[in-house]
């Protein structure tokens, strides 16, 4: 018995220092001395977890539980390795079984709240942290997992006041500083860069970190900062997430065609590494820029072999570029998915077949009813084919509105002087709507400034009232099925649009509601040909169908324009002026 124990802890042992071949023959003739049992399932299952096969770890943790149906730390670590595998869902089911038999075990609450805000399941996670807080376990690492979830949650400064709390007891935890940095930066706090370049301290090389940095630096106005991540390119030429960046940044910059010379500068030095070609051709696409995308994408499969995760892509660009025939036939070849049923309906559009793509997008929304953007698609093809099902879903009286809000003239030019200082980027983003100006960064009512925290609750009142006049809860429609549901406002930002801009048709695929706020409108929205009008319902112009909008909004100072996410809308061009907004959406409430 004492040398079974003896092997058995020299396993541990080899386990701890990651020797996971010598700890599996240890156990392996602890096993062939004492036979089976829990223990030695258990720790091989770590070991397998450690050497990442994660389907014999899960096998063994279930032979573990078997043997040792009462061992809570069996329970929690299978959990974990179920989180490992993205499988938050079933590791939570694992902490909960650990609970019932001890309610008490912190670990298992603790990563239960971690799983629990993975699964987007906030409230639940909140609640987890604070009890622990409550029972005496509030460590700063509980602290810095409740701030994360509060962010999630869109409470920033209930997160910041936790993220606090996480810092006072551990200065250094590397978690909290950088969820205090990126707080920092969607808040638009003075000490942004400061808070990251602390963070970065704690992390030495963490990218994301100095990508906030550079972002921090370019609201200011200070374009340094893309030296600064030039440099950080080219020391490392396969960070793609940060030549997407990199590229997003050099085009509000102006710097036309320069903007992907980069990506272009990586490819030279790696000619062979499909990522890159994958980079350049996403953010060339994002630019509507498909031909040159969908060359790039060729040429990538010249230099690296064909690649059988690029195939939709491939085809999605041959629509783009009008070689509808050659597109058809790749996607109808491939898995029927949402993302290939939304594509097949949108090229159908194009191509005049209006039954095919009412056909695809109702079976589309038929499964995911949540789908914004096959929605707005299907409202098109029911209004080409005169289906009465387009009055139900775009035309019903009140699902489009405009209204004044509570807000004097003096209050609004505070708000117009406030949005004057973030718009410092030169050109519009790649991947937005707006052409011919410039939009904000970060949440724009995450700001503390009492200007824009008067306009958020002058727009909060306005849409509660929005809200309350809707037409009566209707389950099968994708807004009215949410009628009797409580609303927030998320994301917000502001766009400044100048001489000839303009906002292509689009809709915003993670909404329920969404808006335009104006505050400063061109002088020519007054005449005839309503100049810089919102209009809502005109599809995208590359799509070519012979609608008009079903709605025009006049832009007017301190009015709020409102309308279903899943609703085409854009604005008209103007010759001379400004026109400055406030949009954000609306999605429901957690």
């Amino acid at each position: 018995m004492q040398d079974i124990q003896q092997r058995f802890v020299a396993a541990q042992q080899a386990y701890a220092a990651g020797h996971l071949a010598e700890a599996e023959r240890l156990l392996g003739q602890v096993e062939h001395i004492g036979g089976p049992n829990a223990d030695v399932f258990h720790l091989r299952a770590l070991c397998r977890k450690s050497a990442g096969d994660h389907a014999a770890a899960n096998q063994l943790f279930a032979v573990a539980h078997q043997h040792q149906p009462h061992d809570v730390q069996i329970l929690v670590n299978w959990g974990n390795l179920l989180v490992a595998a993205d499988d938050h869902a079933a590791a939570v089911d694992k902490y909960d079984k650990a609970l019932v038999i001890d309610p008490s075990f912190a670990d298992a609450h603790y990563n239960r709240g971690l799983a629990l805000q993975r699964l987007k399941r906030w409230p639940e996670a909140l609640d987890t942290f604070d009890w622990m807080i409550e029972a005496g376990h509030g460590s700063a690492k509980v602290h810095s997992a409740r701030g994360a979830v509060l962010k999630d949650m869109e409470r920033p400064y209930d997160a910041i006041a936790a993220f606090d709390l996480a810092l006072a007891q551990e200065p250094t935890r590397r978690v909290a500083l950088a969820g205090r940095a990126r707080l920092a930066l969607e808040t638009g706090a003075d000490d942004t860069v400061d808070r990251h370049i602390a963070a970065l301290q704690q992390a030495q090389g963490d990218r994301v970190l100095v990508l906030g940095i550079v972002q921090a630096m370019m609201e200011k106005g200070d374009l340094s900062g893309l030296d600064v991540l030039e440099d950080v390119l080219r020391q490392d030429p396969l960070w793609l997430e940060g030549h997407h960046e990199f590229a997003k940044l050099r085009a509000e910059a102006a710097e036309g065609d320069a903007y992907v010379a980069h990506i272009h500068e990586a490819i030279a030095k790696y000619p062979k590494h499909p990522g890159l070609y994958e980079a350049l051709a996403a953010v060339l696409a994002s630019a509507n820029d498909f031909g040159t995308a969908l060359q790039t994408l060729r040429d990538g499969e010249r230099a690296c072999g064909p690649q059988a995760n690029w195939a939709f892509e491939f085809a999605r660009l041959e629509g783009e570029c009008g070689n509808f025939a050659h597109a058809k036939a790749a996607l109808a070849a491939m898995a029927d998915t949402d993302l290939t049923r939304q594509t097949r309906g949108r090229l159908a559009l194009r191509m005049g077949e209006a039954d095919e793509a009412a056909a695809l997008l109702e079976a589309l929304v038929e499964r995911s009813p949540d789908d914004i953007v096959g929605w707005a698609n299907l409202a098109l093809a029911w209004r080409l084919l005169g289906d009465p099902r387009h009055d139900w879903l775009a035309g019903q009286p009140g699902l489009v509105q405009s209204c004044a809000l509570d807000l004097d003239a003096d209050a609004l030019s505070q708000v117009e002087e406030v949005l004057r200082g973030l718009h410092t980027a030169k050109a519009h983003p790649v991947d937005q709507s707006l052409r011919g100006g410039t939009q904000t960064k970060g949440r724009l009512f995450w700001r503390q400034d009492r200007k824009v925290q008067t306009l958020a609750r002058a727009i909060e009142a306005a849409v509660d009232g929005f809200w309350r006049g809707l037409p009566p809860r209707d389950a099968s429609h994708p807004l009215l099925k949410h009628r009797d549901d409580r609303l927030r406002i998320a994301g917000s930002w502001s766009v400044r649009l100048t001489d000839a801009g303009y906002h292509v048709p689009h809709v915003h695929p993670q909404g329920v509601l969404s808006s335009a706020c104006y505050i400063v409108v061109p002088p020519e929205a007054d005449g005839p040909d309503k100049a810089g009008w919102l209009e809502v319902g005109a599809p995208p112009a590359d799509l070519e169908l012979p609608l008009e909008a079903l709605e025009t909004i006049k832009p007017v100072p301190g009015r709020l324009a409102l309308f279903p996410s899943y609703m085409f809308h854009g604005t008209r061009p103007f010759a001379q002026g400004e026109r400055m907004t406030v949009a954000f959406d609306a999605l429901l409430s957690r």
